[in-house]
């Protein structure tokens, strides 16, 4: 008898892509020259906002995007997802217009990556790797019976991407992990920018 073809099940997916960060088990993070908005301060938060709008002027809709982001962030506390983040070090790297303002988000980042649900690793500028060339990203890992789901920021608008193609995302960053910094010595690299900044 020939061999008979199985049929492959196929994955669930979800109906709306954008209830992957509600529903999501685990966000991993990679960061290049701007630290993620989970470990942002208000102040560097306003910074960003700021340089994205090109004015040096607080205005009403920059407080209303600072407070849905504390919000966010609180959000995160009350859940149980874990957060994995890996950070080119240049992102630690970044001059701003008042340094107390980076010196205080740096020392925030070695803060949190002290916490259980929390894994920060540095990235060294020096590391050659494949996966650095992709820019900025984030990989939702999700519930059982879900697949991951791959999610860009960028000048193109918010892009969320399922699978086959997240795939890609979960492969980058594992080798992305893997080439960087450890807990320990990746909270020495950020403590030590923070005095230098």
């Amino acid at each position: 008898m020939g061999s008979r073809l199985r049929r492959r099940t196929p994955q669930p997916r979800l109906r709306r892509p954008r209830l992957a960060r509600r529903t999501r088990t685990s966000i991993n993070v990679y960061a290049t020259h701007l630290l993620p908005d989970l470990l942002q301060t208000p102040a560097y938060t306003a910074h960003v906002i700021q340089l994205r709008e090109r004015t040096k002027k607080r205005t009403e809709h920059q407080g209303r995007l600072v407070d849905k982001l504390v919000a966010r962030q609180r959000a995160f506390e009350a859940r149980t997802n874990r957060l994995n983040v890996v950070i080119d070090e240049a992102a630690l790297q970044v001059k701003t217009p008042d340094p107390d303002l980076m010196r205080e988000q740096l020392a925030h980042v070695a803060a949190l990556a002290q916490r259980t649900r929390i894994n920060i690793q540095v990235i060294r500028s020096e590391v050659n790797i494949a996966a650095r060339a992709w820019g900025p990203f984030e990989v939702f890992l999700m519930p059982d019976p879900y697949p991951e789901v791959g999610y860009l920021d960028n000048v193109a608008g918010r892009i969320y991407v399922e699978t086959p193609h997240s795939k890609r995302f979960v492969l980058a960053y594992e080798q992305l992990q893997q080439a960087a910094l450890n807990l320990g010595d990746s909270i020495k690299v950020i403590r030590q920018a923070a005095e230098q900044a």
